[in-house]
């Protein structure tokens, strides 16, 4: 099955001026002018460290945005092939239509109302969960972008971040399917449009440090919504296939009726294809879960670190200990075996 193509970020050439200037002091100042000097120039580098290893992991874990829609839609397939294959061991006595129409009229599960909600309305807003989860990663990278124009003394482009802050949290207030990752998606797209709401405005009137305190929240919250969402796709992925193997067997154990047209090869057939297809993919996202799952992990422990050390120059070691170990996890992840197709 062909995942969908991720959304992609869109925004206007708009450059932001940074304001700053430097104190020189006299002669009798010069000394803690210095050191002063040295210490900054040591936060802005680990700062920019730490940024430029924010915006790395972000363009890997975007990925992620597609997977709760593609599990959904392999789940019905799942779904429509193990229904088709005990009706025509009984004999084809229940004709089952096709799959597009069945994907529009079968029940997937209860909406937030009580109400039935076919899979091709529960898949759509699974989907949308993903368009939320994408949505609040680019908010993350833009914040990031603005932490390393201060630190390395760029301009930094703020354009579209209103719309994408406003979009996220419309999309977020829709959502409505009663499981985790609708759960998790609403709570990572609160916090997104909260930094996407302030974002352009604290960069042009505050110093660096300032920034990282100022947002220092909203990003670990963001961090926590991002892992939150991974999470729950790791537990929808992990039921899927708990299940997939009983759900097989069970399929299966229906005796087959003499009279049935489907011969015992077909029937093999559409047994291999559920079983195989449906192992090779779980296992395909179980890694790619895994390891964006790590960075998250090293993108929040980066930005805490780094916050800290805002607020207390002696915490400026473990900012630079979190920041290398965030650019040694993207290092092992581009040397990671790529997945097959």
């Amino acid at each position: 099955m062909t995942e969908p193509a991720r959304p992609k970020a869109r925004s206007r050439a708009v450059k932001t001026l940074l304001a700053g200037s430097r104190v020189f002091a006299l002669a009798p100042f010069a000394l803690a002018l210095g050191l002063a000097t040295s210490a900054c120039g040591n936060y802005d580098a680990i700062a920019s460290t730490v940024a430029h290893g924010q915006v790395g992991a972000a363009d890997v874990v975007r990925r992620d945005g597609a997977m709760a829609a593609a599990l959904c839609r392999e789940t019905a397939t799942y779904t429509y092939w193990q229904t088709r294959l005990i009706l025509e061991r009984m004999g084809g006595a229940l004709p089952l239509s096709t799959f597009p129409a069945w994907y529009d009229t079968e029940k997937a599960g209860d909406g937030a109302d009580g109400k039935p909600i076919s899979w091709n309305r529960y898949c759509r807003e699974l989907d949308a969960t993903g368009a939320v989860y994408h949505g609040a990663v680019l908010v993350l990278r833009a914040y990031a972008l603005a932490v390393a124009s201060l630190a390395d003394a760029k301009d930094f482009d703020g354009s579209g971040l209103d719309n994408l802050g406003g979009g996220i949290s419309s999309a977020a207030r829709s959502l409505s399917a009663p499981t985790s990752v609708v759960s998790a998606a609403k709570g990572v797209g609160s916090a997104a449009s909260q930094i996407a709401g302030y974002l352009v405005k604290i960069v042009r009137t505050e110093a660096l440090k300032d920034v990282v305190k100022h947002s220092r929240t909203d990003v670990h919250d963001v961090v926590a919504g991002l892992g939150a969402y991974l999470d729950a796709l790791e537990e929808e992925r992990a039921k899927r296939l708990a299940n997939a193997e009983n759900e097989l067997s069970k399929s299966l154990s229906v005796p087959r009726d003499a009279s049935t047209p489907l011969v015992p090869a077909f029937d093999g057939a559409i047994a291999y294809d559920l079983a195989l297809g449906g192992d090779e993919h779980l296992a395909r996202y179980g890694r790619q879960l895994a390891a964006d799952r790590k960075l998250v992990a090293a993108v929040g422990r980066a930005s805490e670190a780094l916050a800290e050390a805002a607020a207390s120059r002696a915490r400026e070691h473990e900012a630079k200990d979190a920041a290398t170990a965030l650019t040694r996890a993207l290092e092992d992840l581009k040397n990671a075996r790529p997945e097959e197709p």
